[in-house]
Formats: C-alpha cells, sequence, structure tokens
C-alpha cells in the first residue's frame, strides 16, 4: 500500500471519528472543566499507554492556558510502587483514594473501555459521588462506556483514530478557553 493511500484512509477515518461526536457532550465537557477550575478543584486525568502520554500533554496545556489544577499519574516511581503494592488494576483506584475530594472531576480514558486499572477508578468515583468523564472506542458495550453520565465513545476499533479522537475531545476545552479569552 503507497503512503498516500495510507494516509487519506486514515485521514478519512479520523475525520468521521471526529464528525460523530456529540457536540452537545462536548459542551457539557467544557462547562464542567470550567466549574471544577472556578471551585479551584483538582482535575485528575488517567490512560494506559498511548492515552497515559495524551493525558501528560492536556494536563499541561489545562495549568498552562486554563490554570487549572490538574493531575496526570504518569511518574514512572509512583505508578510502580502502586502497582507492586496494590497490583497494577489498583494503581489508579488507589490514587484517587489517597487525593482526590467529591469536589474534584476525573477524567478516565481507556481506548479500549476495558482497561482493568481504569474500569476501577470509574467504580470508585461512581462508588464516592466523584464527578468523572469517561472516553473509550472499540465496542459501545465496553465497560467503561457503561459508568458516567457523561462518556464519550469513539466508534473505531483503530487505536490511533481512538487515542487521537480521545485527545482532539480534551482539547477542545482548552481551545474553547483560549477563543472566549478573545
Amino acid at each position: 500500500m503507497k503512503y498516500e493511500s495510507t494516509h487519506e484512509t486514515f485521514s478519512k477515518e479520523l475525520i468521521e471519528s471526529l464528525r460523530q461526536i456529540s457536540e452537545t457532550k462536548v459542551s457539557e465537557l467544557i462547562k464542567l472543566v470550567n466549574a471544577k477550575i472556578k471551585k479551584d478543584a483538582r482535575i485528575y486525568i488517567f490512560g494506559n499507554g498511548g492515552s497515559s502520554a495524551f493525558s501528560s500533554h492536556v494536563m499541561v496545556d489545562y495549568m498552562k492556558v486554563m490554570g487549572a489544577k490538574v493531575v496526570s499519574a504518569t511518574d514512572a516511581a509512583y505508578l510502580t510502587c502502586f502497582a507492586n503494592d496494590f497490583g497494577y488494576d489498583e494503581v489508579y483506584r488507589k490514587f484517587l483514594e489517597y487525593h482526590v475530594t467529591t469536589q474534584d472531576l476525573a477524567i478516565l480514558i481507556s481506548s479500549s473501555g476495558n482497561s482493568k486499572n481504569i474500569i476501577n477508578a470509574a467504580t470508585y468515583c461512581d462508588e464516592n459521588k466523584i464527578d468523572f468523564v469517561v472516553l473509550s472506542g472499540f465496542s459501545e458495550l465496553n465497560m467503561l462506556n457503561q459508568f458516567s453520565t457523561l462518556s464519550f465513545h469513539v466508534k473505531s476499533k483503530n487505536y490511533n483514530v481512538v487515542e487521537l479522537t480521545h485527545e482532539t475531545i480534551l482539547l477542545s476545552v482548552v481551545e474553547n478557553f483560549i477563543r472566549s479569552a478573545k
């Protein structure tokens, strides 16, 4: 397959994925994040692999551009300590136990929607009445998609499309802030 046809096919799939995201839900996310910032609450962003990497990017933009208090648990010492002591399935749940309050917001990302550590964090938020948003992909029947009142599901089985769509959703909050400030 030629580069041009791969690029064109991938671009079309990504654009279609972005078009399927509900503007109403993005507006809800923008309002929720802005409300948390006004209340001086913390925002926690968790994901695995590529989702963890772009969580760091989103964290920096939310802090630098919007003045938010944001945490993304990407520190290797923390992750390896908690994985060793509690098991990898519990790393984010335990982090929330130690840090989150009912005023805060958790943003939980799993491309498959079935990552046990993200599911456990969602369960913790749900049980403790902590606001949370979920972003998932692949099957609409995934476990994470069943949890939150504000859920973004990407109808794709392509990791890159799912992750780029998730990142775009979260960065739409920053773009709204920048455009509203002008």
